[in-house]
């Protein structure tokens, strides 16, 4: 799968070394506390540092690309597509700021200029995914449906990205008003592909609003038994049981490309392109502010980076109203055990405990964060709640057991703890840690 150069553009940003377009950067306070910054994946503390820097030299064009870069990858789109201008009156050639500036446009419902921006982003050939999903979403709005089919066939012809074209297709098709192509191609993506949270909920939505309750019932009720789709799943059944029609997942041009930047930030899930990942959920947020799953995978890859505060703040971000909101809840807790405050961890724990008191997956977190603290009899008591929860076991409780286990006889409960392991033994005969 092939990315804009904004990779090797980003990593050209923090490399050592003392020149970048043939120009001396300055060895300045400011400078090298942009550069430890951005080393240690503080963006927003590498973009001020990094503005500081080009305030003191503004015709340096090295501190340009790098406050651009930084901001972006911050969140400031607005800043940084002043500087993505600024960068490309210095040298045509900058994809990552034609980039930035056709997501500008496309924000502002300029899909002219937001598809000429765009192709400048990617001089190869063929046009890269991010390209071609940009621009099918751009000329969706300008409601040019020859060349949506063109992006998508070429995208089509991408190793890999068979699924990426179906959902996108899907979507496209559901903006476009064929509603009958749509729910083919989201039953495609999900029976070929495995469901994702996103291709479900998009199927389940237009299953509603067509009046096949009875499918979209059976879609949710089927979902509802595996953890990342329970969210969704819940949410369903409850527009269901209400009669409430669901609107379209997208709506607009503006969230089809935010889902199309959102599918290939979450392929960008190893540590090298972290950096990158989190630039492209933050146009996904500047196109779509209320895209909560897109702010729990931003939070998550702060959880990667060991950038617990960062995490933490996104995390809050997520209305209590959301969907995830209970889970972003969860892992807030869990970020601040990382970071040693295991008093604030627990007591936000037993809060969502009292909250959420007949939920499966708070009391496992509750005990895991038990565990962890070295409080093993609260531990077992969690779990135990949490297998109560669980009604009869089945292979999936597999792992709750064997954390009972663990909490067990590291509190000395040697038989209980035997008794645990057999059971785990018994539900996944086949688990390499029971074993």
């Amino acid at each position: 799968m092939r990315f804009p150069s904004i990779l090797a553009f980003a990593s050209c940003l923090v490399c050592a070394g003392g020149t970048a377009y043939g120009t001396p950067v300055p060895r300045t306070g400011d400078y090298l506390a942009a550069r430890f910054a951005a080393e240690h994946h503080d963006l927003a503390k590498a973009a001020d540092m990094f503005g500081r820097s080009l305030a003191a030299d503004p015709s340096n064009p090295q501190l340009l690309a790098s406050t651009f870069f930084f901001s972006a990858a911050a969140g400031r789109i607005d800043t940084s597509a002043k500087l993505a201008a600024r960068l490309i009156d210095a040298s045509k050639d900058e994809r990552a700021a034609h980039l930035t500036l056709g997501v500008v446009a496309l924000n502002r419902r300029d899909y002219r200029l937001a598809r000429a921006e765009v192709a400048k982003s990617d001089s190869d050939k063929p046009a890269s995914l991010t390209v071609l999903l940009l621009d099918a979403w751009a000329a969706a709005g300008a409601g040019d449906k020859n060349a949506v089919a063109e992006d998508i066939k070429a995208v089509r012809k991408t190793d890999g990205a068979e699924v990426l074209a179906d959902f996108n297709e899907a979507l496209l098709s559901e903006y476009l008003g064929d509603s009958a192509k749509a729910a083919q191609l989201y039953d495609k993506t999900l029976h070929e592909a495995g469901p994702t949270p996103r291709s479900a909920d998009a199927l389940g939505r237009l299953l509603e609003r067509s009046g096949k309750i009875k499918e979209a019932d059976d879609l949710y009720t089927h979902l509802k038994g595996i953890g990342a789709f329970r969210p969704l799943a819940e949410a369903g059944l409850a527009r269901i049981a209400l009669e409430k029609v669901p609107a379209p997942m997208v709506n607009t041009p503006q969230e089809g490309a935010a889902e199309a930047l959102f599918g290939i930030a979450a392929s960008l899930d190893d540590d090298v392109n972290a950096d990158v990942s989190i630039l492209y959920l933050r146009l996904v947020l500047y196109l779509r502010p209320d895209f909560d799953l897109a702010k729990f995978l931003l939070a998550d890859r702060f959880e990667a980076l060991e950038r617990y505060d960062d995490a933490i703040a996104i995390y809050d971000a997520i209305g209590r109203e959301s969907l995830y909101a209970r889970e972003a809840a969860i892992q807030r807790a869990d970020c601040k055990a990382r970071q040693g405050d295991d008093e604030t961890a627990l007591k936000e724990m037993r809060m969502l405990t009292e909250t959420y008191p007949s939920n499966v997956e708070v009391w496992t977190a509750y005990g895991d964060l038990l565990r962890d603290a070295k409080k093993n009899g609260e531990a077992v008591a969690a779990y135990g709640r949490a297998l109560a929860l669980s009604g009869e076991p089945s292979k999936k409780d597999w792992s709750l057991f064997f954390a009972r286990a663990v909490s067990e006889q590291e509190g000395g409960s040697w038989d209980a703890a035997e008794a645990d392991l057999r059971k785990a033994l018994a539900l996944n005969p086949d688990q390499p840690q029971v074993l």
